[in-house]
């Protein structure tokens, strides 16, 4: 019993954890069990390196760090963080995210956080002299590719964004010719408060055109004839008014741009000749008392050549500009659904043609089926024309529910871009 005690005494006890913990210092005080780089020869001082970062200190022998001789820990630059007093370099920078960088002088692998901020990680390997070339690709693929990219492209839209707030101009130059004052007049609605009220005049009339364009086709109250013919002299005076307007605004662009063949050329100033042209060609029309037939027809293309009025309100929307913006941005991968569509359409046509192919068919042919396809895949179902067997009922379901997956797509695409 008493050898038995004197085993586990607490004076023994203690001893042998002495002896254990003198040998654990023994062995870090002793080469790294890591294993050595073969192109460069360990040193014989065995120096340890203590790196202060933000009060959490961290060590490591200096042969790591002069692998890497390009890298702040790695060269003669970290000696304005010596600390001659403690005996270390202080770092003011993030301890957690710093352990990643200790670890790859260590090991020769960069590896990232899953969880914390992108920007800030490559900030902390920047600022240490590293390159994002150095990551490890299993944090590459499974973490920081998608994060990455969506950073480089929100890096992209700010600074789009900053070069389009510094070319706008906020202020007219006093010093500017009178031309170029009315241009930025009626460019900018936020230089001056003249440009202000010619911005809101612009937008009521294109609203008040639009209104009438499509009011004018409404059947007048105890009458079968239309608003515009029993109204003709009022829907003339409220047309050549607003086209009236739409006219200086036009000419005035013209003659006050800075280049007149780049302003002919853009899309915008196309829109505005379009939505005036009509007024005008339908004046020379009634003039030169063409065909009656001939001249039904060329009122029927320009009614609606009128209704691309409602584009100019996109001159002074940038919500809408970012939105186009972002279709454009978006041009492959939405060609790339609508192709998908395209080829859905067809194989779902193609067969419910044959799975509902009888004397009494409404399916007469596979574009005729197409129609289903398109109305049932985008959920519209009109009724107009419907499967009668199972197999049809089964392809019609399917299609619909492909439908519905195919035309959410697009949604996240143009919000990520």
């Amino acid at each position: 019993m008493k050898s038995f005690l004197s085993l586990i005494s607490p004076s023994k006890f203690l001893s042998k954890f002495h002896s254990s913990s003198k040998h654990s210092i023994r062995s870090t005080n002793s080469h790294s069990s890591r294993r050595k780089r073969p192109e460069i020869d360990f040193p014989d001082d065995d120096k340890i390196v203590v790196l202060n970062v933000s009060g959490r200190r961290f060590q490591i022998r200096d042969y790591f760090l002069s692998i890497y001789p390009n890298t702040l820990l790695g060269s003669k630059a970290r000696n304005i963080f010596y600390d001659k007093i403690k005996n270390e370099f202080f770092f003011d920078r993030d301890p957690d995210t710093f352990r990643y960088i200790w670890n790859f002088y260590h090991s020769g692998q960069l590896h990232c956080p899953r969880d914390d901020c992108v920007q800030s990680f490559l900030d902390e390997v920047a600022f240490f002299g590293l390159d994002i070339s150095m990551l490890c690709e299993c944090c590459w693929f499974e973490t920081f590719e998608a994060a990455y990219e969506r950073l480089n492209k929100r890096r992209e839209e700010q600074e789009a964004k900053d070069k389009e707030a510094a070319k706008a101009v906020h202020s007219i130059d006093p010093n500017a010719s009178f031309r170029e004052k009315v241009w930025l007049t009626l460019k900018e609605p936020s230089v001056s408060l003249y440009a202000k009220i010619f911005y809101l005049i612009s937008v009521t009339a294109i609203v008040i055109s639009v209104v009438a364009n499509t009011t004018e086709t409404i059947a007048c109250k105890g009458t079968i004839r239309i608003c515009k013919e029993e109204n003709e002299n009022t829907y003339f005076y409220i047309d050549t008014v607003c086209v009236g307007f739409f006219t200086f605004e036009f000419v005035s662009r013209l003659l006050t741009c800075p280049s007149r063949l780049k302003f002919i050329i853009n899309l915008m100033s196309i829109v505005d000749l379009l939505a005036i042209l009509p007024y005008y060609i339908d004046l020379i029309l009634n003039a030169l008392s063409f065909d009656a037939q001939l001249g039904m027809n060329a009122l029927v293309v320009l009614r609606v050549l009128r209704i691309l009025r409602i584009f100019k309100l996109l001159r002074h929307s940038k919500r809408l500009k970012q939105l186009i913006q972002s279709m454009k941005d978006s041009a492959t991968e939405l060609g790339l659904i609508g192709f998908l569509y395209m080829v859905m359409v067809i194989l779902v046509s193609s067969i419910i043609y044959f799975a509902e192919y009888s004397e009494d068919t409404q399916f007469s042919s596979i574009p005729e089926a197409m129609w289903y396809a398109v109305i049932t895949s985008t959920t519209a179902g009109y009724g107009d024309i419907i499967p009668v067997t199972l197999a049809g009922r089964l392809v019609g379901s399917a299609c619909c529910l492909f439908g519905v997956l195919v035309i959410a797509l697009p949604v996240p695409i143009l919000q990520f871009k």
